[in-house]
C-alpha cells in the first residue's frame, strides 16, 4: 500500500487596482479603490493505492481575495515519481487535458477567477507503476 496524504498549499497573490474618478464641476477630486486577489489550492487523494492502480487527485482552487486574479492564472500540479498522467476533468466530468505536460509537472490555464469564488476543481487521474515498492510514500505538490 502506498500513503498519498492531503496536501494545502496556499499562495496569496496580492495586486493593487486603483480607481480614479474626476469630478467634473470645477472642483476635481479622485476615489482610489483598492483590493487583491488571494489565490488558494487544495490537494487531495487516497491515502492508499495499490501498485499497478489508477487513483485520482482533486485539485481545488479558488480566489478568496476581493478583486478578480489577471488573465494569466495557471495552476501547477507535480505528480509523485512513480505515477504517469492518465487523465484529467472539470467537476462535472467533462475533459479538461493540461495545456502543457514536462515529465510529472502538469499546466491548466485557468484564466481570470471572479473574486470570493469557490471552488473550482480539475480531478487527475494518475496510474501507479507496477514495481513500486510496498510502503512508497506518494507525494504530490500544487501551486496556483
Amino acid at each position: 500500500m502506498y500513503h498519498q496524504p492531503t496536501w494545502k498549499v496556499i499562495l496569496s497573490l496580492i495586486a493593487n487596482l486603483g480607481l480614479a474618478i474626476a469630478m467634473l464641476s470645477g472642483a476635481s477630486a479622485a476615489v482610489v479603490a483598492e483590493g487583491e486577489f488571494d489565490l488558494a489550492i487544495e490537494l487531495k487523494a487516497p491515502q492508499h493505492v495499490e501498485p499497478g492502480g489508477e487513483y485520482v487527485i482533486n485539485i481545488a482552487y479558488e480566489n478568496i481575495g476581493t478583486v478578480a486574479s489577471p488573465d494569466d492564472s495557471w495552476v501547477k500540479a507535480t505528480l509523485p515519481a512513480g505515477t504517469t498522467f492518465v487523465s484529467a476533468a472539470d467537476s462535472d466530468g467533462n475533459d479538461l487535458p493540461p495545456v502543457a505536460i514536462e515529465g510529472n509537472l502538469l499546466t491548466w490555464h485557468v484564466g481570470a477567477i471572479a473574486p470570493d469564488s469557490c471552488c473550482r476543481h480539475i480531478m487527475v487521474t494518475v496510474k501507479v507503476a507496477a514495481d513500486l515498492p510496498n510502503e512508497t510514500l506518494l507525494t504530490v505538490q500544487g501551486e496556483v
